[in-house]
């Protein structure tokens, strides 16, 4: 089931690079700062556009953001692979990458991410499936997943 509220996704460029991904549902609105890496760019683009027409996405290059720890790259590639349209727990997450007891320190590299669209964090949800924990607030994350088709709870 998907949302049939309205989805915006806003690009804006500074001085004729992309500077700023933002991601509106009504009232809510996510954003992505800085300036995109140039290797980014239209990958990015692409991405979106995908995202927007709920087709299957492209893959990206590696999105890294220095300094990464060990743990929270593999934390981070671990959020990227979560498919269109599924969830995952914060435990989960945590086994898979081998720190079965990190279930909070993924939820802290959730919260520290800083490609939230393209490492898609608001799939990652409670052991129960409910939502939880999400830095642009739950009801966007709630409106990311619905968009998504993703039922939780």
């Amino acid at each position: 089931m998907s949302s049939s509220l309205p989805l915006q996704i806003e690009l804006h460029a500074k001085e004729m690079a992309l500077s700023r991904v933002e991601l509106k549902f009504g009232p809510s609105a996510l954003t992505i700062h800085g300036e995109l890496p140039e290797w980014l760019r239209a990958s990015a683009l692409a991405w979106i556009d995908c995202y927007l027409q709920r087709a299957a996405l492209p893959d990206l290059p590696p999105l890294t953001y220095p300094p990464l720890s060990p743990f929270q790259a593999r934390v981070m590639k671990a959020i990227q692979a979560i498919p269109l349209g599924e969830v995952v727990s914060y435990g989960e997450i945590a086994d898979a990458i081998g720190h079965p007891r990190a279930a909070r320190a993924v939820g802290t590299v959730c919260r520290d991410n800083p490609f939230p669209l393209f490492i898609p964090c608001h799939r990652v949800v409670a052991a129960n499936r409910s939502l939880c924990g999400f830095r642009f607030g739950t009801p966007l994350k709630q409106l990311l997943l619905d968009f998504e088709g993703v039922g939780t709870t």
